[in-house]
């Protein structure tokens, strides 16, 4: 998100909050060391990212199609993981 960001919404820092700061967090860890965390963990996080590219893909979809009900379970599936968290 955070390389996102920097290419495509160089001003997004003028605009941001603390929720975009929380979600950007470990960009601000060392470069190198995330590295050695990807090296280490490749296939897990390739898996990751094709189930996260999946996800994404159907989110647009509900939106895009107007499908207020889907987009709202997502809304909830999501808060509730969330949620979860804190237990």
């Amino acid at each position: 998100l955070a390389t996102h960001l920097s290419s495509d919404f160089p001003d997004a820092a003028k605009f941001c909050g603390n929720g975009l700061k929380d979600t950007t967090r470990i960009a601000s860890g060392d470069p190198g060391m995330w590295l050695e965390i990807i090296a280490q963990n490749r296939a897990e996080i390739l898996r990751s990212i094709d189930g996260f590219e999946k996800e994404l893909k159907e989110l647009r979809s509900v939106i895009a199609n107007q499908n207020d009900f889907e987009t709202l379970v997502k809304l909830a599936n999501g808060k509730a993981f969330r949620d979860s968290l804190d237990d």
